[in-house]
């Protein structure tokens, strides 16, 4: 899962760069400007916080930059909010939450980093920075919805999920702590568009844009400490340590034999 994570603005140009794949009209742009004059840097985001966003506005014909809140509230729960969205889960013909949503709501979550927590043997807990191994970007795959929040059940919220899948080798360990081991889905540059497409409505066809990244896709940083917004502080690296040098209690077989195909029956 992914309860925390950072972004850092990159300017005008890195920004145009890594969304190449996305046509970058006037309103794009000036939409990608006006957040990143508005908000700060963050390594330290958490749920029901605002974030960046990207979405393609049939209305508006472009892709725009949306600040949405992180963490859905649906109806039927009494406290807490859905920030991460089990691919699984989404894809089960019997779970109505996500179904409409993986349609017609889809959007990227732009994120330079997340972080996930590891127990050690001793007991204790690790936080690790997790980046891309070419130190650029993710896009993580989101679904977003427009409805009221416990806070303000009579005004609609625009709110977003980010997908989780089974995790690597590498991302099992680390997420040790409580089964099955998930990590958010971050799309390659010319998936961005394909993942936009408001034509694109084919749940099946979806679904193959939703993979396992590889181990050697990712680097992981053992951490002191994790950023902190409110002073501003980046996280601090610890000496380097073993990722895979932990015991797992709850799998004595490795975790991915586990790990059963959604049933997409639904789809056709």
């Amino acid at each position: 899962m992914c309860g925390r994570f950072g972004f850092i603005y990159p300017s005008p140009e890195d920004w145009a760069d890594v969304t190449a794949d996305l046509t970058h009209t006037d309103k794009f742009k000036e939409s990608y400007a006006e957040l990143r004059d508005k908000t700060l840097n963050r390594t330290n985001i958490a749920p029901t916080q605002i974030i960046p966003t990207i979405v393609y506005s049939q209305k508006e014909e472009s892709y725009l930059v949306v600040p949405m809140r992180w963490g859905w509230e649906p109806v039927w729960m009494k406290y807490g909010q859905l920030h991460n969205a089990n691919f699984q889960t989404v894809m089960n013909p019997s779970k109505s939450t996500w179904k409409k949503d993986l349609i017609e709501r889809r959007c990227l979550i732009p994120a330079s980093f997340f972080y996930d927590w590891q127990r050690r043997n001793d007991g204790t807990k690790i936080p690790w920075k997790i980046e891309r191994a070419d130190r650029k970007l993710m896009f993580f795959a989101g679904l977003y919805q427009y409805a009221p929040i416990r806070k303000n059940p009579n005004e609609k919220v625009l709110t977003t999920a980010m997908i989780t899948y089974h995790g690597n080798r590498l991302m099992q360990m680390i997420n040790n702590d409580e089964p099955p081991g998930t990590q958010p889905v971050f799309l390659e540059r010319n998936q961005l568009g394909l993942w936009l497409d408001p034509m694109l409505k084919n749940p099946q066809v979806i679904s193959t844009l939703i993979q396992q990244y590889r181990e050697e896709e990712i680097t992981v940083t053992p951490l002191l400490s994790v950023g902190n917004d409110k002073i501003g502080a980046a996280p601090i690296e610890r000496e380097w340590i073993d990722p895979y040098d932990v015991q797992t209690e709850y799998y004595p077989e490795p975790i991915s034999t586990r790990y059963q195909k959604p049933d997409n029956s639904w789809c056709t």
